[in-house]
């Protein structure tokens, strides 16, 4: 699985180099700027992409700028919000920043996100256990580390849950999941999240 997905980068990189040949620094710039503004007009993918993406170094001003400390303000009020249209609109990926934004002492500190707020470890189960649900359907050997992993990050959290937090979790982890195997699954518009 892994080999494939090195292959399948190697092949979009490879064509993405060839079509940005022309594009300027100065249009590179703005790369930010359109991925805000199309995450803004509703598109659930570019949600998903600015969700996972727009906190990072290649996506925000330069940092520490007056720009980027504005974009942070915007992207830390925005992101959870845009994540959450991307899932309900199937794209499982954004439950990554989903765990991240509720797990509190359990997330894996992955987005430039505001961690002083009050985290939801009912939701943070929930996006889990549609990780685990994601990686078994995929039957890759390679996985089974990272499946062993969140599995367990799963059982610790549950012991700091009620039977009916667990209960509620695990339902809406399966809702996620029996409706994702009954459509195609989407892939990301963008770089980068397409791991699993």
């Amino acid at each position: 699985m892994m080999a494939h997905a090195r292959e399948v980068a190697r092949i979009e990189y490879e064509a993405s180099a060839d079509l940005c040949a022309d594009v300027t620094s100065d249009q590179l710039a703005t790369m930010g700027e359109w991925l805000e503004r199309a995450a803004a007009s509703g598109d659930p993918g570019a949600q998903l992409c600015y969700a996972a993406l727009a906190g990072g170094d290649d996506v925000a001003p330069a940092r520490y700028s007056d720009a980027w400390i504005e974009w942070m303000q915007r992207y830390r009020l925005q992101a959870t919000p845009f994540a959450e249209n991307a899932l309900a609109a199937g794209y499982w990926q954004a439950a990554w920043f989903l765990y991240d934004v509720n797990a509190g002492p359990y997330a894996f500190p992955m987005f430039r996100i505001d961690r002083s707020g009050d985290s939801n470890l009912s939701t943070a189960l929930s996006m889990m256990l549609l990780q685990v649900e994601t990686i078994e359907r995929r039957h890759d050997a390679d996985l089974d580390g990272l499946l062993q992993d969140f599995r367990a990050k799963a059982a610790v959290i549950e012991g700091d849950l009620s039977p009916e937090q667990i209960a509620q979790a695990k339902a809406a982890a399966a809702a996620y999941a029996a409706r994702w195997r009954a459509q195609p699954q989407k892939s990301p518009p963008c770089w980068g999240l397409d791991f699993l």
